[in-house]
């Protein structure tokens, strides 16, 4: 909530950062770590689907600006630098990330959006729990998050239909300039039937339809 601040600390460099702040290793994914600092209590825990080596940190609001500037003294050294939130968007939209309240909400599922990793199958009762396990017996869902590589420069607005010629499919929920594909770059939620990478749809514009093709994303 907003009581609550996170940091993404990423970069080859960061893993060693930590530890030597804080004295952490992680030896899995699922691994959290909790610390003092300051007389604040810090969550650390690796989340390596933005970048290969990241990690989120978890703190009171109240104070993030003086570990903001902490973080920043002691990274100094090994070349931290700030990044901004247009970059992040890039990078999140590049790797399929979805954003809770862009590409996804209270009444999204967790196997439609790509967090099968982020639930368990096997833990005890937890709200929604019913409907994850007959999900993953069924064997699919009907709509997912999918990357959409869209023909021509023109980002497309967000909330515009995906469609075949003859029917909606699904809407645009993220999109960017993507300098790693060289092309405009968006993610929505479509029919399952239709995800398949390579497969073709068109992307509504103001001044028309534009073709897209359905790319994997890692």
């Amino acid at each position: 909530g907003a009581s609550t601040a996170l940091f993404y600390l990423a970069g080859p460099r960061a893993l060693s950062l930590l530890s030597e702040l804080f004295g952490i290793f992680f030896d899995s994914e699922a691994q959290v770590h909790s610390v003092e600092w300051s007389g604040a209590a810090l969550h650390m825990m690796a989340y390596r689907r933005l970048l290969s080596e990241g990690f989120l940190i978890t703190l009171p609001a109240a104070r993030a600006p003086s570990f903001w500037d902490f973080l920043m003294k002691a990274g100094a050294s090994r070349g931290i630098k700030a990044l901004s939130r247009d970059v992040l968007n890039v990078i999140r939209i590049e790797r399929g990330v979805p954003e809770f309240g862009v590409d996804m909400n209270t009444d999204s599922i967790p196997l439609e959006v790509g967090l099968e990793g982020s639930i368990s199958f096997t833990k005890g009762c937890y709200m929604g729990q019913e409907v994850i396990c007959r999900l993953k017996n069924r064997g699919h869902v009907n709509k997912v998050l999918v990357g959409l590589k869209v023909t021509g420069r023109e980002v497309p607005a967000l909330g515009e239909a995906v469609s075949l010629p003859d029917k909606d499919i699904g809407q645009v929920s993220s999109a960017v300039w993507s300098l790693k594909m060289n092309a405009v770059l968006a993610l929505a939620v479509i029919r399952e039937s239709e995800s398949r990478p390579g497969a073709k749809v068109l992307v509504n514009f103001a001044d028309g339809v534009r073709e897209a093709e359905v790319v994997s994303l890692a």
